[in-house]
């Protein structure tokens, strides 16, 4: 290969190819960062930070609910090379040089101490490892990927053990046991259940799980996504077992059984417009089951509002999340005027808590915002104009 311009044959599963890039020729395709804070309930929480274009990553790292926005690049300053890490919130913006007996461009390991409101601790960041799958031999020397077009899967798998109502009663995590080369085969105790999960290749080329439950082999079951694979091993008509890939780390799934269908934004135009109300419905991320709940739903609205002399627009951006068990709801508002009689932008960020599968919102916190006053129930007073943002809820997934 060529040892100028890209990974060439040295490419692994767990690496993106740069081309001529004038730091490195691999990077990693993902990156784990783990904050340590010894005595401190954030100790060991992790942020999951994909490759975004082509030499960026990015994530958000919680901690007793702040949230730390995560930046990492590459970065080429005097023709020296650096892996550079920022988070805007919390002012860092700190250098790693790359070379010999410093930072490597496959596997860097970057160190630095930050401080949150509840603790202080270090931060590392360092590559999320895959495992590399053997090649599927077709014939005598037709090499294909061992299924799909997979050519590695993670090394452990997150476990929910399902029960009536959506119900979480056990939550594990088990990892590979099988020899280098070999296809994995995940094994491990969750709950009551003592499992053997092994990956194989169905008749269409197919990747699919073949577990073993207590001893006793089940059907296969399709296990699509590689490095993100994820599966539904149905035990009975009310309980299931959830697998699917870790990411830094396994996080408790959320046990509520609701769904989320809907954002209902309205503005309150109550001095121009004597009392009249805009409403909008907004389409938000629906929970399924505990894969789709780790996700975050983000999504973002914008409506226009016209009466009495008062026209502009107002956005709403909602992100849908779970940490430590629990589901949150950040809201973020922004209402934007024009033109007389008055000109004017605020926004309202409110985090609320969903609990106890049911629609009762708490309110954590509520950072500081550009409005005159902003009240318990998400309204936001500026200029005289009231806008609010309030969440309406489907109890029972269907």
């Amino acid at each position: 290969s060529n040892p100028n311009c890209g990974c060439g044959e040295e490419a692994v599963c767990n690496e993106a190819e740069l081309q001529c890039d004038p730091c490195c020729r691999c990077i990693p395709q993902r990156l784990c960062a783990t904050f340590e804070a010894y005595g401190c309930d954030c100790d060991g929480n992790t942020a999951f930070l994909p490759l975004v274009g082509i030499s960026e990553y990015q994530g958000d790292l919680f901690c007793d609910l702040e949230t730390m926005d995560l930046t990492v690049l590459l970065h080429f300053e005097n023709k020296i090379c650096y892996w550079r890490v920022i988070s805007e919130i919390f002012y860092i913006d700190e250098l790693f040089e790359i070379g010999p007996e410093k930072q490597s461009c496959e596997k860097p390991e970057l160190e630095l101490e930050v401080s949150f409101v509840k603790c202080s601790g270090t931060l590392r960041i360092k590559r999320h490892e895959l495992v590399i799958l053997p090649p599927y031999i077709e014939g005598e020397c037709n090499e294909l990927p061992f299924c799909d077009d997979c050519e590695c899967t993670c090394d452990c798998l997150c476990v929910a053990v399902i029960g009536p109502y959506g119900s979480t009663e056990d939550f594990g995590e088990i990892c590979n046991t099988s020899y280098p080369n070999d296809p994995p085969v995940w094994e491990g105790t969750v709950g009551e259940f003592e499992l053997s999960l092994a990956l194989g290749r169905d008749g269409y080329g197919q990747c699919v799980i073949v577990p073993t439950v207590d001893g006793a082999e089940r059907d296969p079951v399709l296990a699509p996504g590689c490095g993100d694979m994820s599966a539904t091993i149905i035990l009975s008509e009310t309980r299931t077992i959830e697998v699917w890939c870790k990411r830094c780390d396994c996080v408790a799934p959320c046990t509520c059984c609701d769904c989320l269908t809907s954002l209902t934004v309205t503005a309150h135009l109550s001095e121009c417009c004597g009392h009249a109300d805009v409403t909008e419905e907004i389409p938000a991320t629906r929970y399924i089951g505990p894969g789709e709940c780790l996700a975050y739903g983000r999504g973002s609205r914008i409506f226009s509002i016209s009466c009495d002399g008062l026209s502009g627009y107002a956005r709403v951006d909602w992100d849908l999340f779970c940490f430590g068990g629990t589901r949150y709801l950040q809201l973020t508002l922004v209402l934007l005027s024009t033109p007389a009689p008055v000109e004017y932008a605020a926004t309202a960020k409110s985090l609320i808590r969903i609990d106890n599968c049911k629609s009762d919102l708490t309110v954590v916190r509520q950072p500081a915002t550009s409005c005159v006053e902003v009240r318990d129930d998400f309204t936001c007073v500026c200029a005289g104009v009231e806008f609010s943002a309030i969440p309406t809820f489907l109890l029972g997934c269907q």
